[in-house]
């Protein structure tokens, strides 16, 4: 042989990888990597997971407007509902004033009959304590089945105003336990991208 020997190199046969990652529903990121057959599993592994972390953050990244949205969307919701919550108190008054003018009403119109029966009692020159017999009493019956039916109202106007504050803090509760869920995942996706939320993030409800 003449000359210096070539040194025998070791062939190494690469390997490609490729890592396509979900960021949002409607976007995913491609990373394109690679390592030597004689890298160690350490290696591989340390490289494949700085592909991940980029991809984490950047997913992290991607989703914190859409919580924040959601969030927003919550709170909302959960102003509704309270403004409902006062509303339904407010109705509730209106409507049994409503009631409590009628009552009166019907019980003036007692009186006018009851008066007007009398009157005719006195004209035919009866005396002695007056009774409401015939129309008059008839009369007198239907006002009072009308007052008492009148006073029912209230009560159901009451019952309805108790299931509707049920359903609303029903409603209520689901969405705060809602928020908590967004509001936790949404201090996830800051901490995961490094950032600090902004001071016009939505405050907690």
């Amino acid at each position: 042989m003449t000359g210096v020997e070539k040194p025998v190199v070791p062939e190494v046969v690469g390997t490609a990888v490729g890592l396509t990652i979900r960021i949002t529903d409607d976007c995913q990121m491609t990373f394109q990597s690679g390592f030597a057959e004689d890298e160690t599993d350490a290696v591989v592994n340390a490289r494949l997971d700085r592909l991940q972390a980029f991809a984490a953050r950047q997913h992290a990244l991607a989703n914190i407007p859409l919580k924040q949205n959601a969030k927003r969307d919550l709170l909302k919701q959960i102003m509704q509902y309270e403004a409902d919550r006062t509303h339904v108190e407010t109705d509730l008054v209106d409507a049994n004033t409503s009631l409590d003018q009628q009552v009166l009403l019907l019980r003036e119109k007692a009186d006018e009959t009851l008066r007007a029966g009398e009157n005719e009692y006195r004209k035919s020159g009866r005396v002695g304590p007056y009774k409401p017999r015939g129309p008059v009493a008839a009369n007198l019956e239907r006002i009072e089945q009308q007052i008492q039916s009148t006073i029912e109202g209230r009560g159901k106007n009451e019952a309805e105003r108790d299931k509707a504050l049920q359903d609303i803090e029903a409603a209520i509760e689901h969405r705060r336990k809602h928020l908590a869920i967004v509001e936790a995942e949404l201090a996830d996706f800051y901490a995961k991208a490094g950032v600090t939320p902004p001071d016009d993030d939505p405050p907690e409800a």
